[in-house]
Protein backbone atom coordinates (compact mmCIF):
# COMPACT_ATOMS: atom_id res chain seq x y z
CA UNK A 1 0.00 0.00 0.00
CA UNK A 2 1.27 3.28 -0.84
CA UNK A 3 1.64 5.80 2.45
CA UNK A 4 0.74 9.14 1.84
CA UNK A 5 3.04 11.39 4.09
CA UNK A 6 1.69 14.97 5.22
CA UNK A 7 3.53 17.56 2.76
CA UNK A 8 6.22 19.40 4.69
CA UNK A 9 5.02 23.03 4.29
CA UNK A 10 8.01 25.02 6.06
CA UNK A 11 9.41 27.40 3.61
CA UNK A 12 11.55 30.69 4.49
CA UNK A 13 8.92 32.74 4.11
CA UNK A 14 6.46 31.14 6.43
CA UNK A 15 9.38 29.99 9.65
CA UNK A 16 8.55 27.89 12.26
CA UNK A 17 5.09 27.11 13.37
CA UNK A 18 3.32 25.05 15.58
CA UNK A 19 3.07 22.13 12.87
CA UNK A 20 6.76 21.61 13.55
CA UNK A 21 6.00 20.06 16.49
CA UNK A 22 3.18 17.84 15.66
CA UNK A 23 3.46 14.78 16.85
CA UNK A 24 1.92 13.48 13.77
CA UNK A 25 4.32 14.50 11.44
CA UNK A 26 5.10 11.25 8.83
CA UNK A 27 2.34 9.57 10.17
CA UNK A 28 0.86 10.25 6.69
CA UNK A 29 -2.46 8.12 6.09
CA UNK A 30 -2.84 6.96 9.66
CA UNK A 31 -4.25 10.85 9.96
CA UNK A 32 -7.17 10.23 7.64
CA UNK A 33 -8.75 7.05 8.67
CA UNK A 34 -12.18 7.35 7.39
CA UNK A 35 -15.23 5.61 9.60
CA UNK A 36 -13.32 2.94 10.96
CA UNK A 37 -13.27 3.28 14.98
CA UNK A 38 -10.17 1.64 15.17
CA UNK A 39 -8.31 3.68 12.67
CA UNK A 40 -9.82 6.58 14.02
CA UNK A 41 -8.34 5.53 17.60
CA UNK A 42 -5.16 5.71 15.73
CA UNK A 43 -4.97 8.73 14.36
CA UNK A 44 -6.38 10.31 18.07
CA UNK A 45 -3.70 8.23 19.44
CA UNK A 46 -0.91 10.91 18.03
CA UNK A 47 -3.05 13.93 18.96
CA UNK A 48 -3.64 12.66 22.74
CA UNK A 49 -0.09 12.80 22.74
CA UNK A 50 0.74 16.37 20.82
CA UNK A 51 2.15 19.32 22.02
CA UNK A 52 0.77 21.74 19.51
CA UNK A 53 -2.59 20.10 19.80
CA UNK A 54 -4.66 22.92 20.47
CA UNK A 55 -3.21 25.12 17.77
CA UNK A 56 -4.13 21.88 15.25
CA UNK A 57 -7.61 22.22 16.00
CA UNK A 58 -7.93 26.04 16.35
CA UNK A 59 -6.00 25.55 12.68
CA UNK A 60 -8.22 23.26 11.50
CA UNK A 61 -11.80 25.00 12.56
CA UNK A 62 -11.06 28.42 11.19
CA UNK A 63 -9.88 26.84 8.11
CA UNK A 64 -12.62 24.84 7.59
CA UNK A 65 -10.69 21.94 6.68
CA UNK A 66 -13.11 18.95 6.62
CA UNK A 67 -11.42 15.61 5.97
CA UNK A 68 -8.86 13.91 8.44
CA UNK A 69 -8.25 13.76 12.21
CA UNK A 70 -6.97 17.51 13.54
CA UNK A 71 -6.86 18.37 16.86
CA UNK A 72 -7.84 15.17 18.22
CA UNK A 73 -11.27 15.63 16.62
CA UNK A 74 -12.65 14.01 13.42
CA UNK A 75 -14.28 16.07 10.54
CA UNK A 76 -17.90 15.25 12.41
CA UNK A 77 -17.23 15.92 15.87
CA UNK A 78 -15.24 19.47 14.51
CA UNK A 79 -18.75 20.25 12.44
CA UNK A 80 -21.02 19.35 15.84
CA UNK A 81 -18.15 21.86 17.70
CA UNK A 82 -19.23 24.51 15.14
CA UNK A 83 -22.95 23.74 15.27
CA UNK A 84 -22.51 24.59 18.91
CA UNK A 85 -21.03 28.21 18.89
CA UNK A 86 -23.27 29.28 21.72
CA UNK A 87 -20.37 27.00 23.82
CA UNK A 88 -16.71 27.36 24.24
CA UNK A 89 -15.16 25.44 22.65
CA UNK A 90 -12.33 22.89 25.11
CA UNK A 91 -10.27 20.74 24.31
CA UNK A 92 -10.20 19.37 27.11
CA UNK A 93 -13.77 17.27 26.15
CA UNK A 94 -12.15 15.10 23.70
CA UNK A 95 -8.40 14.78 25.48
CA UNK A 96 -9.50 13.17 28.72
CA UNK A 97 -8.66 16.08 30.70
CA UNK A 98 -10.67 16.52 33.69
CA UNK A 99 -12.45 20.39 33.09
CA UNK A 100 -11.29 22.68 36.26
CA UNK A 101 -14.88 23.64 38.11
CA UNK A 102 -14.55 27.68 38.09
CA UNK A 103 -15.71 28.62 42.00
CA UNK A 104 -18.58 29.85 42.35
CA UNK A 105 -19.14 33.37 42.94
CA UNK A 106 -20.29 34.66 45.92
CA UNK A 107 -23.42 36.98 45.75
CA UNK A 108 -21.30 40.43 46.31
CA UNK A 109 -19.33 39.09 43.44
CA UNK A 110 -22.37 37.99 41.24
CA UNK A 111 -24.22 41.61 42.18
CA UNK A 112 -20.74 43.35 40.82
CA UNK A 113 -20.57 41.31 38.22
CA UNK A 114 -24.16 41.57 36.62
CA UNK A 115 -25.66 44.75 37.48
CA UNK A 116 -25.37 48.13 35.54
CA UNK A 117 -26.59 51.26 36.62
CA UNK A 118 -29.31 53.00 34.11
CA UNK A 119 -30.49 56.57 35.80
CA UNK A 120 -32.32 56.15 38.63
CA UNK A 121 -32.54 52.09 38.12
CA UNK A 122 -30.17 49.23 38.32
CA UNK A 123 -30.47 46.74 35.83
CA UNK A 124 -29.77 43.13 36.22
CA UNK A 125 -27.89 41.13 33.16
CA UNK A 126 -27.10 38.10 34.34
CA UNK A 127 -28.77 34.66 34.93
CA UNK A 128 -32.26 34.20 35.95
CA UNK A 129 -31.26 32.59 39.61
CA UNK A 130 -28.14 32.25 41.75
CA UNK A 131 -27.06 30.20 43.69
CA UNK A 132 -26.41 30.66 47.40
CA UNK A 133 -22.74 30.25 48.57
CA UNK A 134 -22.55 27.07 50.71
CA UNK A 135 -25.88 25.53 49.54
CA UNK A 136 -28.18 24.02 46.89
CA UNK A 137 -30.59 26.32 47.27
CA UNK A 138 -31.47 28.96 45.05
CA UNK A 139 -32.53 32.82 45.10
CA UNK A 140 -33.84 35.36 42.89
CA UNK A 141 -31.95 38.76 42.00
CA UNK A 142 -34.74 40.81 43.16
CA UNK A 143 -34.00 38.74 46.71
CA UNK A 144 -30.35 39.16 46.35
CA UNK A 145 -31.09 43.04 46.10
CA UNK A 146 -33.73 43.60 48.73
CA UNK A 147 -31.01 41.45 51.28
CA UNK A 148 -28.35 43.27 50.53
CA UNK A 149 -30.61 46.73 51.33
CA UNK A 150 -32.25 45.49 54.20
CA UNK A 151 -29.81 42.35 56.08
CA UNK A 152 -32.71 40.37 55.70
CA UNK A 153 -34.46 37.68 52.99
CA UNK A 154 -38.25 38.86 51.92
CA UNK A 155 -41.05 37.78 53.02
CA UNK A 156 -43.68 36.14 50.39
CA UNK A 157 -43.02 37.39 47.11
CA UNK A 158 -40.51 40.70 46.44
CA UNK A 159 -42.34 43.38 43.61
CA UNK A 160 -40.89 45.83 41.92
CA UNK A 161 -42.50 49.37 42.13
CA UNK A 162 -40.80 51.02 38.74
CA UNK A 163 -42.39 49.65 35.20
CA UNK A 164 -38.65 49.51 34.08
CA UNK A 165 -38.24 45.39 33.26
CA UNK A 166 -34.88 44.12 34.97
CA UNK A 167 -34.63 47.18 37.44
CA UNK A 168 -33.51 45.24 40.68
CA UNK A 169 -32.67 48.62 42.57
CA UNK A 170 -33.61 47.84 46.04
CA UNK A 171 -35.42 51.04 46.31
CA UNK A 172 -37.52 50.00 43.75
CA UNK A 173 -38.64 46.90 45.72
CA UNK A 174 -40.75 45.48 48.45
CA UNK A 175 -41.72 42.14 50.10
CA UNK A 176 -45.15 40.97 51.39
CA UNK A 177 -44.21 42.49 55.12
CA UNK A 178 -43.22 46.31 53.83
CA UNK A 179 -46.53 45.95 51.38
CA UNK A 180 -48.85 45.64 54.57
CA UNK A 181 -47.24 48.39 56.54
CA UNK A 182 -47.15 50.47 54.20
CA UNK A 183 -50.73 50.30 51.81
CA UNK A 184 -50.65 52.48 48.87
CA UNK A 185 -52.05 56.15 49.23
CA UNK A 186 -54.48 57.88 47.15
CA UNK A 187 -51.91 60.82 46.62
CA UNK A 188 -49.62 57.68 44.89
CA UNK A 189 -52.01 56.55 42.64
CA UNK A 190 -52.98 60.22 41.69
CA UNK A 191 -48.92 60.85 40.40
CA UNK A 192 -49.24 57.15 38.43
CA UNK A 193 -52.98 58.54 36.96
CA UNK A 194 -50.81 61.91 36.02
CA UNK A 195 -48.32 60.23 34.63
CA UNK A 196 -49.81 57.98 32.22
CA UNK A 197 -52.92 59.56 31.10
CA UNK A 198 -53.83 62.33 28.36
CA UNK A 199 -56.81 65.03 28.56
CA UNK A 200 -59.29 63.85 25.51
CA UNK A 201 -61.68 66.41 23.72
CA UNK A 202 -65.05 66.75 26.04
CA UNK A 203 -63.70 66.68 29.13
CA UNK A 204 -62.78 62.70 29.17
CA UNK A 205 -59.03 61.75 30.51
CA UNK A 206 -57.84 59.02 28.22
CA UNK A 207 -55.64 56.20 29.71
CA UNK A 208 -52.20 56.09 27.63
CA UNK A 209 -49.93 53.61 29.73
CA UNK A 210 -49.14 50.04 29.83
CA UNK A 211 -52.49 47.42 30.37
CA UNK A 212 -51.83 47.29 33.70
CA UNK A 213 -50.18 49.69 36.13
CA UNK A 214 -47.59 48.91 39.34
CA UNK A 215 -47.77 51.02 42.91
CA UNK A 216 -46.12 49.72 45.69
CA UNK A 217 -45.56 46.15 44.11
CA UNK A 218 -49.50 45.87 43.37
CA UNK A 219 -51.14 45.67 40.23
CA UNK A 220 -54.36 47.37 38.88
CA UNK A 221 -56.23 48.29 35.75
CA UNK A 222 -56.22 51.96 35.07
CA UNK A 223 -60.25 52.52 36.13
CA UNK A 224 -59.24 51.03 39.33
CA UNK A 225 -56.04 52.69 39.68
CA UNK A 226 -58.39 55.98 38.87
CA UNK A 227 -61.16 55.09 41.08
CA UNK A 228 -58.28 54.60 44.07
CA UNK A 229 -57.03 58.27 43.39
CA UNK A 230 -60.43 60.10 43.60
CA UNK A 231 -62.52 57.97 45.96
CA UNK A 232 -58.88 57.28 48.74
CA UNK A 233 -60.65 53.83 48.53
CA UNK A 234 -60.39 50.66 47.26
CA UNK A 235 -63.08 49.54 44.66
CA UNK A 236 -65.42 47.04 45.55
CA UNK A 237 -66.04 44.72 42.81
CA UNK A 238 -65.55 45.83 39.23
CA UNK A 239 -64.92 49.12 38.30
CA UNK A 240 -67.12 50.36 34.85
CA UNK A 241 -66.93 53.33 33.24
CA UNK A 242 -69.92 54.98 32.39
CA UNK A 243 -69.04 57.17 28.81
CA UNK A 244 -68.48 55.66 25.22
CA UNK A 245 -64.89 56.90 24.88
CA UNK A 246 -62.28 54.19 24.91
CA UNK A 247 -59.88 54.13 27.80
CA UNK A 248 -61.55 56.96 29.56
CA UNK A 249 -60.73 56.88 33.13
CA UNK A 250 -62.24 60.05 34.23
CA UNK A 251 -63.26 59.49 38.09
CA UNK A 252 -66.45 61.21 37.63
CA UNK A 253 -67.32 58.38 34.82
CA UNK A 254 -66.32 55.63 36.57
CA UNK A 255 -68.09 53.32 39.57
CA UNK A 256 -67.78 50.11 41.23
CA UNK A 257 -70.26 47.32 42.72
CA UNK A 258 -71.28 49.64 46.00
CA UNK A 259 -71.71 52.78 44.00
CA UNK A 260 -73.92 51.20 41.36
CA UNK A 261 -76.26 49.51 43.81
CA UNK A 262 -76.99 53.18 45.54
CA UNK A 263 -77.86 54.93 42.63
CA UNK A 264 -74.68 55.72 40.70
CA UNK A 265 -71.30 57.25 41.89
CA UNK A 266 -71.17 60.50 43.91
CA UNK A 267 -68.79 61.98 41.50
CA UNK A 268 -70.84 61.62 38.72
CA UNK A 269 -73.69 62.56 40.25
CA UNK A 270 -72.37 66.32 41.04
CA UNK A 271 -70.88 65.97 37.45
CA UNK A 272 -74.60 66.25 36.22
CA UNK A 273 -76.07 68.50 39.35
Amino acid sequence: MTRITLRDTRTPARGDDWRDAAACAGAGEDMFPGTHKDDIATAKAYCHRCPVIEACLEWALDTGESVGVWGGLTEHERGAMRRRAARAISIDDYTGTRPQRQRALTLDEAWDAYTRVDGDHILWTGPKVLNLPNSKTQTTPNRVSFHRDRGRWPEGDTKRTCQTQGCVHPGHLNDRLERDRNPPGADTFQAVLDANTSPWPGGHVVWTGLRRASVQGREFTPKQLAFIADRGRAAQGSVRSGCAVPGCVLAAHLSDQAERGTCGAPAARELVS
